[in-house]
């Protein structure tokens, strides 16, 4: 049985879901290489990462009562960056099947959780609310941030794709494709 917390975040994050996928069932493939204009990340890196996310949860998950919160904290920006460049040689639709069935996988793990595995902490240096200061996250404050995760990437897509390269970025485009 699934705690109520974990059903309304898992629901929270299969509409976020939702309307990432209408946004990428339209888009054209030539647009999937335009770049966001802010992090320089491009749509298909956002789609990636987004898509992406489930399996790195699931993997710590799947480790049962011997996992640590802490070092999984610790070593989400490496395997954020294997996973993106593992997605970008993928196709769209490669991706988007494989972000399915993470996410029935990562629904079961869910299913599992208990009060005391939601809150795991890991302190997280220089995430407080002053210069040089840590903040204590928990299993149950990482899942809350999860659960928008996909939005937050649909919102960086649009942006994306809601302006124009400039010319110069279109000639670029093209004479590294060649």
């Amino acid at each position: 049985m699934m705690l109520p917390v974990v059903r309304v975040l898992l629901e929270r994050a299969e509409t976020a879901r939702y309307q990432l996928r209408g946004l990428l069932d339209v888009l054209p493939e030539d647009m999937l290489d335009w770049p966001d204009g802010g992090g320089g990340w491009t749509v298909r890196t956002h789609a990636a990462h987004a898509l992406g996310t489930d399996r790195v949860i699931t993997a710590f998950l799947s480790e049962g009562g011997s996992h640590d919160f802490a070092a999984f904290v610790a070593g989400l920006p490496d395997r954020r960056d294997e996973a993106i460049t593992n997605a970008n040689a993928a196709t769209l639709t490669g991706l988007l099947r494989e972000a399915d069935a993470a996410r029935m996988e990562l629904a079961a793990r869910f299913g599992m959780l208990g009060p005391a595995d939601l809150a795991a902490s890991a302190v997280v240096p220089g995430a407080g609310h002053w210069p040089g200061g840590e903040r204590t996250l928990t299993l149950l404050d990482y899942l809350h941030a999860w659960s928008s995760h996909d939005g937050d990437h649909e919102q960086a897509i649009r942006r994306a794709i809601a302006r124009r390269p400039d010319l110069s970025t279109i000639a670029l485009t093209q004479r590294l494709r060649r």
